[in-house]
This record gives structure tokens, C-alpha cells and sequence, in this order.
């Protein structure tokens, strides 16, 4: 795990967009982890720790959510890695567009040394609402409408908090992300 949080944050510290900041939840690792992540802390003022027991992946994220300071709100799984301009332009979609409060985008998946890139459908770029509900509640397929991942989405923070702030479910141990990305859309 240490490798892939290192990967993680040097993908972040990496942004051309240098306006960010990464809560890092440290969720009761057993390996030098934490003191990976401490150490990123101590070098760069927008990182921030915070460790708790090990309490699952909706409780890491509900921590973060509790944390949150500025006004997007995107997921990094410690698996994940960033292209270096992906924050400059997530951003930009928000600025050019004022009415925007969820963007969802497409990722890459390194398999046997490949990198495959998931591309929408024409179906999925021109969903509405009822199409995203219905494809993400009820769909087999976890790549359909982005497969309800919390990791390929940038949500203005005001609209998770718009009636009250939306939590992933920590009772919920799977497919609890689609349930977030769920409540988050409607």
C-alpha cells in the first residue's frame, strides 16, 4: 500500500492546478502508511492527515466529508493517480459553466502493462437525471454511467451539502459508493 499512497499523493503534488488541498483519512494501516503520508505533510502545507482505526472506506470518506474547505470535492482512492492537468481542467468545466454542480469524468485502467481508457457512450454523455439513477441503481455493469465510483467525479461541495450534508452509508459494505453518488445526484 505504502507504493500505491506514494503514487497517489506525487500524482496530486504534481497538478499544474496548484489550488488544492489533499485530505488524506489514514484508515487504520498496519504498514508505514501513516508515516508516508506524515511525511508529505510535513513538506507541503495543503496536505493534511488524519488517522483513525480502522473503520472501512465509507467511515475514511465521511471523515474527509466532515473536513472538507473548499468549495470542489473530488475522491483519490489510494490506488488512484492523476494526470498532471486533470485538476486544471476539471476546474475550468466549473468556471466555464456556473450551473454545473457534478462532473463526471473518464478514467484510465493499467491492465498487463496497458493503459485502457473508459470512454462514454453517446447514451451516457446525453443522460439526464431518471438515465443516471436508473443506469447506476440497476445496472450490472459497473463502467455504465461511471459505475456510481466516487473517484471520477468532482462535486461542488455546496450541493453535498445542500440539504444537509449527503454521508456514505457505513453500514452499507458494498456498492456503498453507488449509494453516495446516488444521493449526491438526485
Amino acid at each position: 500500500m505504502q507504493k500505491k499512497i506514494t503514487n497517489a499523493i506525487e500524482s496530486v503534488i504534481q497538478q499544474k492546478f496548484k489550488k488544492w488541498e489533499l485530505l488524506i483519512v489514514n484508515d487504520g494501516s498496519s504498514d508505514n502508511t501513516l508515516q508516508v503520508c506524515n511525511t508529505y505533510a510535513r513538506k507541503d502545507e495543503r496536505i493534511k492527515v488524519y488517522s483513525q482505526k480502522n473503520k472501512g472506506p465509507s467511515s475514511a470518506r465521511n471523515t474527509a466529508l466532515n473536513l472538507i474547505n473548499g468549495d470542489l470535492l473530488m475522491f483519490l482512492d489510494a490506488d488512484d493517480t492523476l494526470e498532471k492537468h486533470t485538476l486544471s481542467i476539471l476546474v475550468s468545466v466549473f468556471e466555464e459553466d456556473n450551473n454545473i454542480d457534478l462532473c463526471i469524468f473518464a478514467w484510465n485502467i493499467i491492465r498487463n502493462g496497458k493503459k485502457i481508457t473508459h470512454k462514454f457512450s453517446k447514451r451516457e454523455l446525453r443522460g439526464n437525471k431518471e438515465d443516471y439513477f436508473r443506469n447506476i441503481a440497476y445496472s450490472f455493469n459497473l463502467d455504465i454511467y461511471s459505475g456510481g465510483y466516487p473517484w471520477n467525479k468532482v462535486w461542488k461541495v455546496k450541493t453535498i451539502f445542500k440539504d444537509g450534508m449527503i454521508k456514505f452509508n457505513e453500514h452499507v459494505v458494498l456498492l456503498e459508493d453507488r449509494l453516495f453518488a446516488l444521493e449526491a445526484r438526485l
